[in-house]
């Protein structure tokens, strides 16, 4: 392996400024990891080093056709780098009335927010399925009306006897989702800067949670309906702190920022939709009992769409460290 590509191996798509803010006390780097399908705490602790990350999570195809896994990664630094000032800046000032913020400072947190909630696997693996699913379906359909080349004749045959879907497989390289991890966050992003923030402080021995699905989005009715990030009813709750979180929600007014203190029962019902929405990991300053005796909504917060899997490969990055499992139609596929 070349020394560029050892660069910047090991990428997050949870930054690791953010994650070091739930370390357990003492700790700049350790934390509680508690696993979802097992119902337990790891044994030992994890490292915001290791947790959240995979090799070589952001690659694509440079302009001459090469192998490029840090322009995108670098571009994502310079939005951390600013998120997390801010982020900085709202919880020293937990203590204050409000927390007091720009307009510009507000926009820039919008987008370090929703990039939050786009980047991980959660929403490229959906997106990437919907680019194989609309790949397959168009070569399928140029087939069935004869706007494909000239097949050879024993190709012909096989497709006869075994179907076109068993014959013939598209291919989708998983950087297609980049692009859309961005501009989705922008217009996610824009949808907050006009509903209410709520900072929530809680005191004492009450602590946030987080999870490798940090940005959770709920409905803010409280019903039970399927409703995404960017919805004028959609809630967003976001811990940016294991003491400080932040909710976004309705229409914006004059309580707008307020620094709120929490409840047990109110840091328990954020703590609760925090736990739900994870997809693998929830992450911890301490061993919280309760983890292991909650009985978890769904299997976390997925994209989802109506498709049977089949009919295409996504072609992650030859480096990857994601573990191969089978899709629907039996092929192995990275996830």
């Amino acid at each position: 392996m070349s020394k560029k590509l050892k660069v910047k191996k090991n990428q997050h798509y949870v930054p690791q400024s953010y994650l070091r803010r739930f370390t357990i006390k003492g700790e700049k780097s350790l934390l509680w990891e508690f696993e979802k399908e097992n119902s337990c705490f790891k044994r030992n602790t994890s490292s915001v080093n290791k947790i959240c990350s995979d090799d070589y999570y952001y690659y694509q195809q440079d302009e001459q056709g090469g192998f490029d896994h840090i322009k995108f990664e670098d571009s994502l630094s310079e939005v951390e780098k600013i998120g997390n000032d801010i982020l900085i800046k709202i919880i020293n000032s937990h203590a204050m009335p409000y927390s007091c913020i720009t307009e510009e400072e507000r926009g820039h947190l919008s987008f370090y927010i929703a990039l939050m909630l786009t980047r991980g696997p959660a929403f490229r693996d959906c997106i990437n399925d919907i680019h194989g699913t609309l790949v397959w379906s168009t070569l399928e359909h140029m087939y069935r009306s004869g706007q494909l080349p000239e097949m050879p004749e024993v190709l012909q045959k096989s497709i006869e006897s075994n179907g076109f879907e068993g014959v013939i497989k598209a291919e989708v390289f998983a950087s297609v989702s980049l692009q859309h991890i961005v501009e989705a966050a922008r217009q996610i992003a824009l949808s907050f800067l006009d509903k209410n923030w709520k900072i929530n402080v809680v005191s004492g021995d009450e602590f946030f949670i987080t999870s490798d699905t940090p940005v959770v989005f709920t409905s803010s009715t409280g019903a039970n309906i399927s409703i995404g990030p960017a919805h004028p009813n959609t809630k967003i709750i976001f811990p940016i702190s294991n003491k400080v979180a932040i909710t976004i929600e309705a229409v914006r007014t004059s309580k707008d920022l307020m620094n709120s203190p929490c409840s047990t029962s109110e840091a328990f019902y954020i703590n609760k939709l925090i736990a739900d929405a994870a997809n693998k990991s929830i992450f911890c300053a301490d061993k919280f009992a309760w983890l292991i005796d909650h009985k978890f909504q769904g299997d976390g917060q997925k994209m989802k769409m109506e498709s049977s899997g089949t009919g295409y490969e996504i072609i992650n990055n030859p480096y990857t460290k994601r573990k191969l499992t089978k899709n629907s139609s039996g092929r192995l596929r990275r996830r």
